[in-house]
């Protein structure tokens, strides 16, 4: 049963020192409350919450915060979890620093009962490194050198290559070490005499049969080898045009157009006319077609100003 002592502390000099914060009372070094002292309450071998520290609603001697990681707790069990993705959530109860869990309760880790096993730091295999959070995109190998670009999976990957070195096994070495059985991916070559681009249009390329392929949308993709400038496809193979074997077709003349129309490579599939330009239909699709200079709109076959349109019959 511990004494509570009334006897009003003697004057002394003001001194900076820890002391117990309103409603506790110094008890072999701890802060205990008045009922503690009247009832001799003890604890179950552990410090019960430190001063100053909350612990509402948490078991054992746990301290409550407002929004912890959401990452394991150490253990006596497990001194270091593993470094995995932590779930996203704000973990409400935890041990003060340099403690860790021995059931509910928080304790100095060399309080630990001695049948706790300890997780030594896990140790990658060969001479890979270990890292708090590596890329999950795949390792460089002996195999495969530059692995695509792909979407790398979200996860830690805790052991590495250094750089400039391959996996080869569970070991990482220079590339140029790497034994020759290794299954190297070479640069994709381009057929014939193309050359190689990093992302090149996706239009049809020009060919001998087809100099000038029609203006239409281009598919959405990266194409990667195409001819130089001024050369054409003649089979796999770029040449400039004046070399295409006569046998090619010859490239069509521009179509004559009726009345005063002229030819464009990609104008709108419907006609503005006299009857509509006061609400002319919607036709986005580019066309290689017959059509009106900019400003005119179209009257029988000829292209004529909106003012010099035939008045409408009543």
């Amino acid at each position: 049963m511990f004494t509570l002592n009334t006897t009003p502390c003697p004057r002394i000099a003001c001194v900076p020192t820890c002391i117990c914060r309103r409603g506790f009372y110094r008890h072999d070094g701890r802060c205990i409350t008045l009922l503690q002292c009247v009832l001799g309450a003890t604890f179950p071998g552990q410090d019960g919450p430190y001063p100053g520290e909350d612990n509402s609603g948490c078991p054992g001697n746990q301290i409550r915060v407002e929004c912890g990681s959401g990452c394991p707790l150490p253990t006596c069990e497990i001194l270091n979890p593993p470094s995995t993705v932590c779930l996203s959530v704000c973990r409400t109860c935890v041990c003060p620093t340099n403690t860790v869990l021995n059931g509910d309760y928080c304790i100095p880790y060399n309080q630990c009962p001695s049948t706790a096993t300890t997780q030594p730091t896990p140790v990658c295999p060969g001479n890979q490194i270990r890292v708090e959070c590596g890329s999950g995109c795949p390792l460089p190998t002996c195999e495969i050198p530059n692995p695509p670009s792909t979407v790398c999976p979200l996860f830690c990957r805790t052991c590495v290559c250094p750089t400039n070195t391959v996996l080869n096994g569970d070991y990482c070495i220079p590339y140029n070490q790497c034994p020759s059985t290794a299954t190297t991916q070479p640069t994709p070559v381009c057929p014939g005499n193309q050359i190689r681009v990093e992302c090149g249009s996706g239009c049809p390329l020009p060919t001998c049969e087809i100099p000038n392929p029609p203006s239409t949308v281009c598919p959405l993709f990266c194409r990667t080898c195409v001819c130089p400038t001024n050369t054409v496809l003649n089979g796999n193979y770029c040449i400039p045009y004046n070399q295409c074997p006569s046998t090619a077709t010859t490239p069509q003349p521009t179509p004559a157009c009726p009345g005063n129309q002229i030819y464009s490579m990609c104008t709108a599939g419907c006609d503005i006319t006299c009857q509509n330009f006061n609400n002319p239909p919607s036709c986005l699709a580019c066309q290689a077609r017959c059509t009106c200079p900019a400003g005119m709109v179209l009257n029988g076959i000829n292209c004529v100003l909106t003012s010099s349109c035939p008045t409408p019959s009543p």
